[in-house]
């Protein structure tokens, strides 16, 4: 086993299978511990394992991976062709100095996600409180009343788009956006809820819109605001109404006869401008997070051309 013992400062590369391409570093920190046949060891004389690794792991780095490839399947490296990589290296002091940077970049990065988490348990532990009544506003004391989901709102079903021209409403199905097209199925706002596959997964949205068939959609509201519908939505445990003993489904019977507790229409708007305010917060942080991994992104393209 000694060829496969993993040493602190080594390189590890998977090697086969869709993983193919994926590397980290061993920490300082690490004891002792093996690879499999899948997992290859580069191991330095001299030069910095991270400047290395942020080579792989770049556009040139996943490219010359993506040629040393062996095999009918072109799913596998031998340790030959991994060899034969051509890779410049500077200074050992310039690798330190890249490293580090890239490394910074890396930690931010790490640092944001988990700001971002944060704030979704924040919001999530909030919206349970507050749609359980655990936690009330002092100027809302009215009782609230059980109603079926279908009481309040109507579910509408969704259509095929292919026979629409191209355009700028957006068509969702249950895994997101699909493409655009000319025409809208609805205007306004709605929570949209799978019917076939991804059931669990609620989403808002306000505008014209075109769902496909396995994308329920809601309009026609009484006595409830939409928003405060879909934080309802995001709190309903969907998989314990699954149809069906292969892909997950739902139907509109199912969905309307769900019993659900709302408060007056004041109370509600209180409640959805509360957790509302998370929802931008998690949307202002995200966007920051997209714009640390394009820099990122943009760095592992430029520095090792």
């Amino acid at each position: 086993m000694k060829s496969s013992k993993v040493l602190a400062g080594d390189i590890l590369l998977n090697i086969t299978g869709g993983s193919i391409g994926r590397s980290c570093v061993v920490p300082t920190n690490f004891k002792e511990g093996n690879v499999n046949q899948h997992v290859s060891i580069i191991r330095l004389k001299k030069d910095n394992p991270n400047f290395l690794q942020s080579i792989l792991s770049s556009w040139r780095g996943q490219k010359l991976i993506f040629e040393g490839q062996t095999g009918s399947g072109r799913e596998g490296l031998n340790f030959e062709s991994i060899k034969g990589f051509k890779v410049s290296f500077p200074t050992v002091s310039e690798q330190q100095k890249i490293a580090s940077f890239l490394s910074l970049l890396s930690e931010r990065i790490k640092t944001q996600i988990k700001i971002i988490e944060e704030l979704q348990s924040q919001k999530n532990s909030l919206s349970k409180k507050l749609l359980s009544c655990q936690v009330r506003f002092l100027e809302h004391i009215e009782k609230w009343k059980e109603v079926k989901i279908g009481d309040v709102v109507k579910i509408g079903s969704g259509k095929d788009y292919k026979h629409l021209a191209e355009g700028e409403v957006p068509v969702f199905g249950t895994g997101g956006y699909m493409t655009s097209v000319d025409s809208c199925l609805y205007e306004g706002e709605t929570v949209c809820i799978g019917r076939k596959g991804t059931i669990d997964k609620p989403f808002y949205y306000n505008g014209k819109i075109w769902t496909v068939d396995t994308l329920f959609f809601t309009h026609s509201y009484k006595s409830i605001l939409p928003r405060f519908l879909f934080y309802v939505f995001e709190q309903i445990n969907w998989l314990k109404f699954n149809e069906a003993s292969g892909v997950p489904s739902l139907s509109k019977s199912t969905i309307e006869k769900i019993a659900i507790k709302i408060p007056s229409v004041k109370e509600q708007q209180k409640i959805t401008t509360t957790l509302f305010a998370i929802d931008q917060k998690i949307d202002l942080e995200s966007k920051h997070l997209e714009l640390l991994k394009q820099q990122k992104r943009y760095f592992l393209q430029n520095l090792f051309i």
